[in-house]
C-alpha cells in the first residue's frame, strides 16, 4: 500500500468518525424545560467573522401523561417555553474564538385550565473554541472545504432556581425553573464539509451538570445536529441556503441526594427544515423541527413542534 493511499484511507476513516459521532448518545427527562435544556448550535453562519445575533425559540410539551388512566385529564399539563437569546462570537486569534450565550425565558404551564408562569434570565454560558482545521484558508482555490472546531464551555447559575408554590402562581418542577442552580461544564465539536455550493454540518455537545444547593443534579446530556445545505444564487451579497437534517438529544436520569429521580431521562429525535438568507453582512434564519421519535420521562412527556428565528450580523 502506497503512502498516498494510506493517507487517503485515514482521512476517509476520520471523516466517517466525525459524521457518525453525533449519533451516539448517553444513557437514556426532563429534557424539556428552561435551564435544563442544552445550547443549540444549528448552522453556524459567517464563521470567518465576529458575529452578533438575536434568536427566538419556541418549545412546547404535553406532560404528566398517564394513558388509560380515567383521571389523566386531571394531571395532564401543557408547557410552553419561549426563549430570547443573545449570541456573540469573537475571534481572538486565527484559531481561537470566544462565544457568549445569554438567554431570557418565558415559561407557561397550563394544568386543569389554570395557568402558571415564570420568566427571567436563564443560565449564561461562555465557550472557547479552537479551530483544528480550515482548508479554505490553506487552499482557497479548492472546491472541497473542511472545518473542524472543538471547544469547552462553562455555564454559570445566573438563572433563578427556586421551588415556589401554587399559591404564588409558580410551579414545583425542576425543569420549569429558568436556571439549574449549578455550574455546568460543556464539551463541543463542530465539523462542516462543503463541495462548491453543497455542504454538510455536524455538531455535538456533551454537558455534565454540577450539584446545586438543594442537592439536585440534572442528568448529563448529549445533543447533536446533522444538517445538509445548498447555497442558491451567485451574487456574493445575496444568497439563500435551504437546510434539511436531523437533530437528537438525550439525557441521563436526574439525581436528588444521589438517588435517581423517577420519570427522568430520555431521548428525542427531530427532523430539521429551514432556510437561511445572507444579505451582505446580515444573516436571517428560520427553522422548524418536527418530532419523529421520542421516549421522554418514561413516556410521561410528549415533545411538540419547535420553531427558531434568528437575525445576525458579521463584523
Amino acid at each position: 500500500m502506497s503512502f498516498l493511499s494510506l493517507r487517503l484511507k485515514n482521512k476517509i476513516g476520520f471523516l466517517l468518525i466525525l459524521l457518525v459521532f453525533p449519533f451516539f448518545g448517553t444513557e437514556a427527562c426532563d429534557i424539556c424545560g428552561c435551564g435544563a435544556g442544552n445550547l443549540y448550535f444549528g448552522i453556524v453562519p459567517m464563521s470567518e467573522r465576529n458575529h452578533f445575533a438575536l434568536r427566538y425559540r419556541s418549545l412546547n410539551y404535553d406532560s404528566h401523561l398517564y394513558p388509560n388512566d380515567p383521571y389523566e385529564r386531571l394531571f395532564k399539563t401543557k408547557e410552553q417555553f419561549q426563549m430570547i437569546e443573545i449570541l456573540a462570537r469573537f475571534k481572538v486569534s486565527p484559531r481561537w474564538q470566544i462565544s457568549v450565550f445569554i438567554p431570557y425565558v418565558f415559561a407557561q404551564q397550563t394544568r386543569s385550565e389554570v395557568n402558571f408562569y415564570t420568566q427571567g434570565i436563564a443560565d449564561v454560558l461562555v465557550q472557547a473554541q479552537y479551530r483544528i482545521l480550515q482548508t479554505d484558508i490553506l487552499h482557497p482555490e479548492r472546491d472541497w472545504r473542511h472545518q473542524i472546531l472543538v471547544g469547552a464551555g462553562l455555564k454559570s447559575p445566573t438563572g433563578k432556581w427556586k421551588f415556589g408554590s401554587e399559591n404564588d402562581g409558580s410551579v414545583e418542577n425542576p425543569n420549569f425553573q429558568p436556571g439549574t442552580g449549578s455550574f455546568d461544564g460543556l464539551i463541543t465539536m463542530q465539523y462542516s464539509v462543503r463541495y462548491k455550493d453543497f455542504g454538510l454540518q455536524s455538531d455535538a455537545q456533551y454537558r455534565f451538570n454540577g450539584l446545586n444547593k438543594d442537592e439536585y443534579r440534572f442528568g448529563r446530556r448529549f445533543t447533536s445536529n446533522l444538517n445538509f445545505f445548498y447555497l442558491l444564487g451567485k451574487k456574493p451579497n445575496f444568497r439563500v441556503m435551504p437546510i434539511i437534517g436531523l437533530y437528537s438529544e438525550s439525557s441521563a436520569t436526574n439525581l436528588k441526594h444521589d438517588l435517581d429521580v423517577p420519570h427522568t431521562g430520555g431521548q428525542l429525535w427531530m427532523a430539521n427544515t429551514g432556510v437561511q438568507v445572507f444579505i451582505k453582512k446580515v444573516s436571517l434564519m428560520a427553522q422548524h423541527q418536527i418530532p419523529i421519535s421520542q421516549n421522554l420521562s418514561d413516556n410521561h412527556q410528549l415533545a411538540k413542534r419547535r420553531w427558531l428565528f434568528q437575525i445576525g450580523i458579521g463584523f
